[in-house]
């Protein structure tokens, strides 16, 4: 099977997948990737995926085949929903040694936040914001997102504060923004703004910079496993 086929197969699985049919067979993925039933029927078998029992787990590992095959993450990802969108950043972050927890919500001086995505290593955690949206980001409305992504990273430093108060260890938060399209600016006041083709890239390279906004926090070597604990103590 060559690897057009497998990538057409798979596009079409995702496609196909995400329009919340009651029931969606071969036949279907074959008629919408243009390939053979006898093709496609091989190329889900070989990944494992059942057609009767599509799970969000199978269509995030199915993008990140996809990518890896090297199709373009940006036209791939508008077949995800905003809640995959996140769990594909927090996969990727993760194959990359970074600790990950999704939809954080925390309260700072009697206001409530909420961040995509955290991604930390040892000494740095990016605070992402995922924006799902179909138009490209610039101007004003760039601004502005860059802005309020600030203010949710600077109350998060607060927070932490509160929560792991001990100096044993400065931690660097790094705000930044995810697109599906590529943005007016990649860097905002200092914030990256990172169209998802780029996210591993960034991970790799970028991720580092001295040009990057970070807020430096001394707080407890355990900082994570703590926010952790708050966030599950709030959802229980």
């Amino acid at each position: 099977m060559s690897t057009a086929s497998t990538v057409n197969t798979l596009l079409a699985f995702l496609k196909v997948t995400s329009r919340g049919e009651a029931k969606v067979d071969a036949s279907t993925v074959a008629e919408q990737a243009n390939i053979s039933r006898e093709v496609v029927d091989g190329i889900l078998g070989r990944y494992g995926l059942n057609l009767e029992d599509v799970t969000p787990s199978d269509r995030i590992r199915v993008m990140l085949e996809v990518v890896k095959l090297g199709y373009d993450a940006e036209r791939a990802a508008r077949y995800l929903d905003w809640r995959e969108l996140e769990e594909y950043v927090s996969e990727i972050a993760s194959r990359y040694g970074l600790k990950t927890v999704k939809n954080l919500r925390y309260k700072v001086d009697k206001r409530r936040y909420e961040v995509d995505v955290v991604a930390a290593g040892e000494s740095n955690a990016f605070i992402f914001d995922c924006k799902r949206w179909k138009k490209r980001l610039s101007g004003k409305t760039l601004l502005e997102i860059a802005d309020k992504q600030a203010e949710r990273t600077y109350a998060l430093g607060r927070f932490l504060n509160r929560i792991a108060a001990n100096e044993e260890t400065t931690v660097r938060l790094t705000p930044a923004v995810l697109t599906l399209h590529e943005p007016d600016n990649r860097i905002v006041k200092g914030i990256p703004v990172i169209p998802i083709y780029t996210l591993i890239s960034f991970l790799e390279e970028g991720a580092y910079s001295d040009e990057l906004l970070s807020i430096k926090v001394r707080i407890d070597k355990n900082w994570f496993g703590k926010l952790l604990g708050k966030q599950l103590k709030l959802i229980s």
